[in-house]
Order: structure tokens, then C-alpha cells, then sequence
């Protein structure tokens, strides 16, 4: 499974963010799938981004398409899957505030993280996990333990270029090979 990556040295306005997100999700699936014209995205009712229709994918898949991507000031990240998937980017510099780790992190987190990396690592797979299940923000992160090693693999959170990059899904834990597909933008 590759996570298709595009970074930059100057930080990207929310619009840049999210067209880069849909340019990346295209070069993803023609190059994962050889998908041409992406399908409707539509959302489920708590937000997720799904693709509405695979009429026109029937070639391609049996029906079971899934996707994620995320931006942040200075990355997209996107993943194209035939398995639920989430992905999450953040940079590395951001800090988490003392409010922050209060709201959301659980109490084994707060006793076994001592650096901000630590609690940085634990956000990005956060989101990912919350992207997968498809709840975002209303999954209560403080209830998502990542210290639980059944559920969370370290070897799944990323850093390239400043940047930490994180990936859950249904066949990632049986996946050994997940890859950076580090794409230029100019290439989109």
C-alpha cells in the first residue's frame, strides 16, 4: 500500500490544501487503480468523504473503493485503497498545548509520553483511526488509546521532510510494505 505524499517549503492556504488533496487522490487512483475520471465524493453523516458511485469503475474494483487523504500547512498525504482506510499529516513543529493533551489524550498516554513527538505520533494515528472509523472529531480522542498495541503499530506513523504521516486500516496490519510515494506538486 503506498501513501502518496506531496510536500512544500512554503505553508499552503486552506483552498491550495484541498485542491492539492482532490489533484492527489486523482494521481493516486490512476496510478493505483487506472481510474481516469474519479468518482462523486460525496459524505456519510458524520462527514466522512466517500465515493458515491463505481458504475463507471466496474472494470476496475467489485464496488469497493475507499479513500483518505489529509493536508496540513505544508503536506497532502492520500491513500487509495480496495479496504477501509484512513490517513493523517501533520507537522512536526506544531506543538501540543498542555489543553490540548488534557482534551485529548487518555491517561495512558499522559503517563507514558514524556516529548511533544510522542504526543504528535499519537495525534496523527488519532486521525487516522478517526478517519477510518469514519467518526472524526465526534469519536471522543481521549478514547482512542494509542498505546494499545493490538490496535496501533508505531511502525505505521511516518516522518519525511518534517512532516509525520500516519495510516490505519483493514489491510494495513497485513500489509509489511506500506510506502511513501513522494509526488511533486507540479506533477498534479
Amino acid at each position: 500500500m503506498k501513501i502518496y505524499l506531496t510536500t512544500s517549503q512554503i505553508p499552503l492556504n486552506k483552498i491550495k490544501q484541498s485542491e492539492l488533496s482532490l489533484a492527489l487522490l486523482d494521481f493516486a487512483l490512476l496510478k493505483e487503480f487506472e481510474v481516469t475520471k474519479r468518482p462523486k465524493i460525496v459524505r456519510t453523516k458524520l462527514g466522512k468523504p466517500i465515493f458515491a458511485d463505481f458504475s463507471d469503475l466496474a472494470d476496475f474494483i467489485d464496488n469497493n473503493l475507499h479513500f483518505s487523504y489529509s493536508h496540513c500547512d505544508y503536506g497532502v498525504a492520500c491513500v487509495v485503497s480496495e479496504a477501509n482506510v484512513g490517513v493523517d499529516v501533520q507537522e512536526r513543529s506544531k506543538q501540543v498545548t498542555s489543553a490540548v493533551i488534557k482534551r485529548a489524550y487518555c491517561s495512558n498516554e499522559v503517563e507514558l509520553f514524556s516529548s511533544n513527538d510522542d504526543f504528535l505520533k499519537a495525534w496523527v494515528q488519532k486521525e487516522a483511526y478517526s478517519k477510518f472509523t469514519g467518526r472524526g472529531l465526534s469519536e471522543g480522542f481521549k478514547s482512542i488509546d494509542t498505546t494499545d498495541l493490538d490496535k496501533f503499530q508505531p511502525e505505521r506513523v511516518f516522518l519525511h521532510d518534517g512532516l509525520y504521516i500516519a495510516i490505519y486500516g483493514e489491510s494495513v496490519e497485513l500489509t509489511p510494505d506500506v510506502t511513501l510515494r513522494l509526488v511533486r506538486a507540479e506533477l498534479l
